[in-house]
């Protein structure tokens, strides 16, 4: 009977460390997936704002839209600054 009690009693010990063990991997796993999805969200929250900035600028004239990233709004092409830098020190 001794010995029925203390099988039972490691049988139960391991079945049990085996239950914790599987627990802790599926907490871990857990906490991954809800960091993963977290970024995510983020991540889609982030390219909402950007698309709706870039939709709420008005579409920019057409001579504009050919330098559009070459100059600011107000400001000179760096090649006709030069330009006429070039026809300045010519004509003096």
């Amino acid at each position: 009977m001794q010995a029925l009690k203390a099988w039972k009693k490691q049988h139960n010990e391991v079945t049990w460390s085996k239950k914790k063990a599987s627990l802790a991997v599926l907490r871990q796993k857990e906490k991954e997936d809800e960091q993963a999805a977290r970024t995510l969200r983020d991540k889609r929250r982030a390219d909402k704002e950007n698309a709706a900035n870039s939709r709420a600028r008005a579409p920019l004239p057409f001579p504009e839209r050919a330098t559009l990233g070459k100059t600011r709004r107000g400001e000179e092409h760096a090649g006709a600054k030069r330009r006429d830098f070039v026809a300045k020190w010519a004509q003096s």
